[in-house]
């Protein structure tokens, strides 16, 4: 199994970086720029998988071509993101602009008025609607209501564990998770960060803190009863380790099997991860016990990154004109990069799914151990997906640096945990009413 698996993952990776390694960002002929309407995409950093898309775009069309406007400027990375800000701002940046978690959107104060809400493009556009999208995963991306970033795809975040470490919970929230792995914590680690990386990176691996934050509302929640309950039992039972040594894939597996780790905690990207948990991962009965939270588990998807156009572009046409022949197109996610993450057009979650089967189909022909999802799984793990893409959390690195100063503090014996999440509320709470409101 781990032969096959291994195998076909190495194909899809090979497939990925084919597509978009070998080719670079070229400037369109004299010519073809004298014919066609300039529309401009900002990058801060190479993006080889951008360019790509950029090819093969202007390629293909003569009415627009795209040019890349790098804000790489051979200085600190903050600084190349605060340039392009600083730009967005003065309405002077091109036209579409790639959103990270460094740079997230809605941090902006008048975004609404900067950029384009992309649901007036989808509504306009012959070919594609909101209907045509996972259930839910454009409302997950809304800021008040408007669709100001897009992304074509997406890997979901989850937590997996063995049955009998659960005792019949398919769901849980912070007590149950506490209570379920206090009764074995003398022969096993929660995770592989609390065995090989600090407490800190343990906890932020495990506590999802979002669901602290109400980002449409600018407020927060961390000096709660839980989040200081939760900070305490990390630091009480050990989890996370002083000095860590080295370790790869295949360990991790082992310690799977070997009951040496509690959690998977992982992003699934595709159908063949789900298929290779208990088969590989586990090698016994195992549930998608998905991040406790208060009120019960919950696996989530978490948006890194996106497409904005903006407001004051004069060639808003050409540049939804690529976003959607790039990204929403049976091209990305058939052919291209686009193809080993979950798809954000929803028609393509069952072309995804069949195809993963018939590679396992195919893999099982050659005599591999690799026998097709049956229909009952194919079903349950579509659903997972589709249920998983309702659940969208926006990324800001901000508060993570926050996270990791004044857990580090806490770990390091230098305050109390009512301390530390008075000063996790204050920082946090100031920067997202600021940010966010």
């Amino acid at each position: 199994m781990k032969k096959i698996l291994t195998l076909i993952i190495s194909l899809l990776i090979f497939a990925s970086v084919s597509c978009s390694s070998g080719n670079t960002t070229s400037e369109p002929d004299t010519s073809e720029k004298d014919n066609a309407r300039i529309v401009k995409i900002a990058t801060v950093v190479p993006d080889a998988e951008l360019s790509y898309y950029v090819n093969q775009y202007n390629s293909a069309n003569d009415k627009y071509k795209i040019e890349l406007v790098n804000y790489d400027r051979g200085q600190d990375h903050e600084e190349n993101v605060k340039a392009l800000k600083m730009d967005i701002v003065s309405g002077n940046a091109p036209d579409i602009i790639p959103f990270n978690a460094d740079m997230p959107i809605d941090t902006f104060g008048s975004k609404e008025s900067i950029f384009v809400d992309l649901y007036s493009m989808i509504d306009s556009d012959p070919d594609l609607s909101r209907e045509d999208f996972v259930d839910g995963f454009l409302e997950g991306m809304e800021s008040n209501g408007k669709l100001l970033m897009i992304t074509p795809s997406f890997s979901i975040k989850t937590i997996e564990c063995k049955d009998k470490f659960l005792n019949g919970l398919t769901s849980w929230n912070y007590d149950q998770m506490m209570e379920s792995y206090s009764k074995i914590s003398e022969n096993i680690d929660l995770s592989a960060e609390s065995k090989y990386g600090s407490s800190t990176s343990a906890f932020c691996e495990i506590i999802n803190y979002n669901s602290f934050i109400d980002y449409d509302k600018g407020v927060c929640d961390f000096d709660n009863e839980n989040f200081i309950k939760l900070i305490k039992f990390f630091k009480d039972n050990d989890i996370g380790s002083v000095d860590s040594s080295g370790w790869d894939s295949d360990m991790i597996r082992d310690h799977y099997k070997n009951d040496v780790l509690m959690l998977n905690v992982t992003e699934v990207q595709y159908f063949l991860e789900l298929y290779a948990i208990e088969r590989e991962y586990f090698n016994e009965p195992t549930t998608i016990i998905g991040y406790p939270t208060e009120n019960g588990s919950v696996s989530y998807v978490e948006i890194d990154d996106g497409y904005s156009i903006l407001a004051n572009s004069d060639v808003k046409d050409g540049a939804w004109d690529f976003l959607k022949y790039s990204f929403f197109s049976d091209s990305y996610y058939t052919g291209t990069t686009g193809s080993y993450l979950f798809p954000a057009v929803d028609k393509y979650i069952d072309e995804q799914a069949e195809n993963v089967n018939k590679l396992l189909s195919d893999a099982q022909k050659e005599g591999e151990d690799a026998a097709p999802m049956s229909d009952e799984e194919l079903k349950e793990y579509k659903t997972w997906v589709r249920e998983s893409a309702k659940n969208v959390v926006k990324r800001d690195q901000n508060v993570m640096s926050v996270l990791w100063d004044e857990l580090n503090a806490y770990f390091n014996d230098e305050r109390s945990a009512e301390e530390t999440a008075k000063m996790i509320q204050n920082r946090v709470s100031i920067y997202i009413s600021e940010r966010y409101t």
